[in-house]
């Protein structure tokens, strides 16, 4: 939860008013406590599905 909240506050401080792919990339590490988890989330494609599940597009 702490996480969550942690990434959050982190697309807010950058201005975001919802998660578009390229921010969410950038602030994944906010959201995942190990490197090499964001790395698996990125190479596996599973943000690009996440965000495509909630009716946004692949990275810019």
């Amino acid at each position: 939860m702490a996480e969550t909240l942690d990434w959050t506050e982190a697309l807010l401080t950058l201005g975001a008013e919802e998660l578009d792919p390229g921010r969410a990339a950038a602030t994944l590490g906010a959201a995942l406590k190990y490197r090499e988890d964001v790395a698996a989330v990125l190479g596996n494609g599973l943000l690009d599905q996440a965000l495509k599940a909630n009716g946004r597009s692949g990275r810019a």
